[in-house]
């Protein structure tokens, strides 16, 4: 293909969309409808003449019929004075007789100007329907003129088209040719780089981190708590989240609630402590001292629980922590699994699931897994047909001597091309030379009209044969005519001349022309080329048919294989599943959804039936959001102006976003909100202070190295 694409030296081609053309049959009609074009001004410049010279006949006579109506109009005033006069009884009848004969003459004057308007109306009329009929045979011209117009933008536009498909292809023929292949693997390289430096940054240059972590923090603190012990528990609540042991929620909600319920140190420790031991009764007792230190306080509102409630409440806790601690390993377990799985599917894990739809009745032309396995079969199946294997030996040599005398006959019609081009060029002058001819006649035409428009028209021609200047009007019209006739002679005589050149051209075709019975051989191998390849695609249709069926057939059986072998329960997972819906169904909160939760890692569990306890399902969108949150910690800003709290993920970020999540009483969205009041105003000392506060934070947990640490 790159050879022939190298060798083609033939012409851009055009399409439509329904005609293919050649850039110089494009070229050709460009001129063919440029030369449309041209007659089209000229018709309409004409009819526009018309049209001006019609109006200022019309507009007289449209004066004429206003000034006649307004003489109609006085001479009917006048008569009907007349004739109220003689209904009068004070007129002699002398007077009376007067009045008759003046009311008679304004009678008859006003007839005759009734018809002099009906006439005048007559010939305005007769013009206006001339006015009517030039305006639709100009409307005609314009829609000719915007088709014409229409058409050539039509062909620059396709030109143009078909020239930017050439230089995308070309383009993205050389951005193939120039892909690296380790490109990918350069690219991974330097995520990893840049991940690494970032773990590495955080470890060895703390400073720099904490500078993002303020401006983090003057942006988000509003939605982080009031006070410095809510922004501090809202910090440390990430790492709380997404772990997945029970016992340090729990341990954290003691110590975050009991701080604001006002316990001394000691007693928080003691509540810790019976945590970390499974002491279920110095927990329930903690929590009612929790609750009833909130309820004193008057920045809450709290409904303190009856005794029963507390039962359930630990009943609850037990059973989280109890399914949690099942469920700690699960995603070990699974992973183990889904490898052995992974190990004995290996051999059917290419085949199984492929598209049997497209391997039966696709073209077979996209570059994917089924359309190159189908290629491989039918290559099989092509190479053990020694039949075809014939036929297209046989094709191949008859297309071999078709393309020579093709060849013969293109080097042929090249000669003949080149003999009749100076004919052609000589044809091509003529009719341009005829144009001008043209436009010369339409001019001079133009002129005469203008001319005897001048004189009155040919009306005062036929009837002003006194008029002194009678003799010089039939003179210049005359050497008009002289003139036109003479443009009319020379454009018969190039005419003449183009049709003989014509008739050359024509001979020249003809004495060259291939013999009839070389054309009837030509004519008969091409028959047999066209046979030899209606044969050969038959064949190779039925052979990729069976191709597509034998690659269906595999597929369809290593499917069965590998859901045979992924259909595999887990008995470790199976176990743990048991015990966990059993530990749930215990208690009624968890019964209903026992068996759907069981199974689960244990910190989406854990979120899961905090919900149900509360409920909700805050816990479970702030383990997403946090999740989330980790996900893009370390991720390279995609743009210099990109930077900054808004679009860096920080753990102050992060801890507003879990924040805004998890409570009730804050607004899912408080991140954005707060994000948009003005920052916190810091000065050197409380800039100092913050960051003290937030190394000793992050310093002990850092949520942000840890998600780093799972990236790299």
């Amino acid at each position: 293909k790159e050879e022939w694409a190298d060798s083609y030296q033939g012409t851009i081609l055009t399409s439509s969309g329904s005609v293919m053309a050649t850039d110089k049959e494009v070229n050709d009609e460009f001129v063919d409808l440029e030369q449309k074009l041209q007659v089209n001004n000229i018709a309409i410049l004409n009819k526009r003449s018309s049209l001006t010279e019609l109006q200022t006949k019309i507009d007289p006579l449209t004066n004429q019929i206003t000034d006649l109506q307004s003489q109609k109009t006085n001479l009917l005033a006048k008569y009907n004075e007349e004739i109220l006069k003689q209904s009068t009884t004070v007129l002699s009848n002398e007077e009376i007789n007067q009045s008759k004969e003046l009311a008679d003459q304004f009678n008859n004057q006003m007839s005759d100007i009734t018809n002099q308007i009906k006439t005048t109306e007559e010939q305005s009329n007769s013009l206006q329907q001339q006015v009517q009929g030039l305006n639709l045979e100009l409307a005609g011209e314009i829609g000719t003129r915007t088709q014409l117009e229409q058409n050539i933008n039509n062909l620059n536009s396709e030109l143009l088209a078909s020239q930017n498909s050439l230089s995308q292809r070309e383009l993205q023929l050389d951005q193939l040719r120039n892909t690296d292949l380790n490109l990918k693997v350069n690219e991974l390289n330097s995520e990893l780089k840049s991940v690494s430096r970032q773990k590495d940054f955080i470890e060895t240059d703390f400073e720099r981190s904490i500078d993002l972590e303020v401006e983090a923090l003057k942006r988000y603190h509003s939605a982080l708590g009031d006070t410095a012990e809510e922004i501090d528990f809202a910090m440390r609540e990430v790492d709380v989240v997404l772990d997945s042991d029970p016992r340090k929620a729990r341990a954290f909600e003691i110590e975050k609630y009991a701080t604001y319920a006002g316990f001394s140190k000691d007693q928080i420790q003691k509540g810790i402590d019976a945590v970390n031991k499974d002491d279920w009764d110095t927990q329930k007792e903690v929590f009612k001292n929790i609750f009833q230190g909130l309820s004193k306080n008057p920045n809450w509102q709290v409904n303190v629980p009856s005794n029963a409630e507390f039962n359930v409440m630990i009943e609850e806790e037990k059973a989280i922590q109890e399914a949690a601690l099942a469920s700690l390993n699960i995603e070990e377990i699974n992973t183990k699994w889904n490898n052995k799985l992974s190990e004995q599917s290996k051999e059917f894990q290419p085949l199984a699931g492929l598209n049997t739809t497209w391997i039966e009745y696709s073209s077979l032309q996209s570059n994917v897994v089924e359309t190159n396995l189908v290629n491989e079969e039918l290559d099989k199946i092509l190479n053990n047909n020694s039949e075809l294997k014939n036929l297209t030996a046989e094709l191949e040599e008859k297309q071999k001597q078709l393309k020579e005398i093709q060849v013969f006959q293109q080097l042929k019609t090249q000669e003949i091309n080149n003999a009749i081009k100076p004919l052609r060029e000589e044809v091509s002058n003529a009719y341009a030379e005829l144009n001008n001819i043209n436009r010369t006649y339409n001019q001079k035409s133009l002129e005469k009209t203008t001319y005897i428009n001048s004189i009155g028209g040919y009306a005062s021609l036929f009837r002003d044969k006194g008029n002194p200047n009678y003799g010089d009007w039939v003179k210049n019209i005359g050497n008009f005519d002289q003139e036109l006739g003479n443009i009319r002679s020379k454009s018969q005589k190039i005419q003449t001349e183009a049709s003989n050149i014509s008739s050359e051209i024509y001979k020249v075709q003809l004495d060259n022309s291939t013999p009839q019975t070389d054309l009837n051989n030509w004519s008969n191998l091409q028959r047999e080329v066209g046979n030899l390849s209606l044969q050969q695609s038959r064949k190779i249709g039925a052979a990729t048919k069976q191709a597509r069926s034998n690659i269906i057939a595999q597929v369809e059986q290593a499917t069965i294989k590998y859901n045979e072998i992924m259909s595999q329960k887990n008995p470790e997972l199976k176990a743990i599943e048991e015990k966990v819906s059993s530990i749930l169904k215990d208690v009624p909160t968890f019964e209903g959804q026992a068996d759907s939760l069981a199974g689960l890692d244990a910190t989406t569990l854990r979120a899961k039936l905090v919900d149900l306890t509360n409920g909700s399902n805050n816990e479970t969108e702030a383990l997403e959001a946090a999740r989330k949150a980790m996900t893009e910690m370390g991720d390279k800003p995609v743009s210099e102006y990109m930077t900054g709290p808004y679009w860096e993920m920080t753990n102050v970020k992060a801890a507003a976003i879990v924040r805004s999540k998890k409570y009730n009483y804050i607004d899912d969205y408080e991140y954005i909100n707060a994000y948009y009041r003005d920052p916190l105003q810091l000065n050197t000392s409380q800039r100092a202070e913050v960051e003290t506060e937030l190394k000793n934070i992050l310093g002990n947990n850092n949520p942000k190295l840890n998600a780093l640490n799972n990236q790299v």
